[in-house]
């Protein structure tokens, strides 16, 4: 780890890192098979949308809230 931060330091102070390795593990398994998801979506008018998640099951959590803004007159032939 110490070769790591020294990597990081020699960057911010101008010197030349070089090539370095990085060795690790992580444990990919899924946390739970199964997600639980609710959702919205309003259209205020052509213009404007919002759209928001919520997903919850076991240990797992999300949450998704999303504002889109569709410009006049693009995809129009």
């Amino acid at each position: 780890m110490r070769e790591v931060i020294q990597k990081i330091n020699d960057f911010f102070e101008g010197r030349e890192p070089g090539d370095s390795e990085i060795h690790y593990v992580i444990d990919k398994r899924v946390a739970e098979p199964w997600n639980l998801i609710f959702g919205a979506q309003y259209q205020h008018n052509k213009n404007w949308q919002i759209r928001s998640e919520i997903g919850t099951f076991g240990k797992r959590m999300q949450f998704l809230l999303n504002l889109n803004y569709r410009f006049p007159g693009i995809g129009k032939r």
